[in-house]
């Protein structure tokens, strides 16, 4: 299960697009770095709201992730590759919140 690693997905910023993607439940990417949590931080209420689901694409060790669910309470993580994901929509970075009509950081 640990490490998680994307190859194709590193921390930085995104430009905020509009995307078509029916049905999607909402659902947002995560690392366990430091650029990863203060996002998480700023945005855990309107993740919520949302009830996105967590997908942490970069994660090294058990005790990272553990960290990870602390800052995320009330939301569902899950460690898992995001290269795939990262490839079908045309981005190569993180913190990154994922709908069905927009992609934002």
């Amino acid at each position: 299960m640990l490490p998680v690693v994307s190859w194709s997905l590193s921390p930085g910023p995104v430009e905020s697009r509009a995307v078509d993607i029916p049905g999607l439940r909402p659902v947002f990417l995560i690392g366990d770095d430091s650029l990863s949590k203060s996002w998480l931080r700023l945005w855990r209420d309107k993740l919520r709201r949302l009830n996105a689901l967590g997908l942490v694409v970069n994660v090294a060790s058990p005790e990272g992730l553990l960290e990870l669910r602390q800052l995320a309470v009330g939301l569902r993580l899950i460690p898992v590759t995001g290269d795939d994901l990262a490839t079908l929509l045309e981005f190569s970075h993180y913190p990154v919140l994922v709908t069905a009509t927009y992609i934002e950081q």
